[in-house]
């Protein structure tokens, strides 16, 4: 059991092994395949490790805007992860993906005491000490 399943349930076990399955596949395929000396495998870089570990089923799209980095993903995902291909998505406009899909302003609101929700209403967060009640 990988550290990565820990504390989940059946499908995401179910989608690490698949995924454990198809790199071992391509590992072989590659091995059987390939004259030596030759590399079998190379851990991917931060974005296809991101993938690899937070990409789920019921995941609608993953949007990115760096060219490069769309390539790389798509690849890796119709390798490894062929029903995902047509979920990887290229943000291609000059406004910044989180400015565009308001994430930048949701970040911001995590940080102020008060959070303005939709209709006009909002929460405010106050931390106060707490203090005993003897007569409780």
């Amino acid at each position: 059991m990988r550290t990565a399943g820990s504390n989940v349930g059946a499908p995401e076990l179910t989608q690490d092994f698949r995924y454990l399955r198809t790199l071992w596949d391509a590992v072989k395929n590659t091995v059987m395949n390939t004259p030596a000396p030759a590399l079998v495998y190379r851990e991917g870089d931060l974005v296809l490790r991101a993938v690899r570990d937070i990409f789920t089923d019921d995941m609608t799209a993953c949007i990115i805007d760096d060219e490069k980095a769309f390539q790389r993903v798509r690849e890796f995902t119709r390798v490894l992860l062929p029903d995902a291909v047509d979920k990887i998505k290229f943000f291609d406009s000059r406004d910044p993906v989180f400015d565009h899909f308001g994430i930048e302003q949701e970040v911001t609101n995590l940080s102020q005491q008060k959070i303005p929700l939709p209709k006009g209403a909002s929460i405010v967060i106050d931390q106060t000490e707490a203090s005993r009640c003897d007569r409780c």
